[in-house]
């Protein structure tokens, strides 16, 4: 009974991670200003809305 209470917990975290991954690289709500300023802070060199979506590219 707690190994598999042990695998649903390691699931759970992993989809956790993988969701709040997609999340940086594309806001719910975008401003062009803001969108380049958070895009250039992960690393990426530029940023732009698209379909009201923050795209950031290298």
């Amino acid at each position: 009974m707690s190994r598999i209470f042990t695998i649903i917990l390691i699931v759970f975290a992993l989809n956790i991670i993988i969701s709040l991954s997609n999340f940086k690289i594309e806001a719910a709500a975008c401003y062009s200003s803001d969108c380049r300023v958070k895009c250039v802070a992960m690393g990426f060199s530029s940023g732009k809305c698209i379909n009201s979506k923050c795209k950031c590219y290298k």
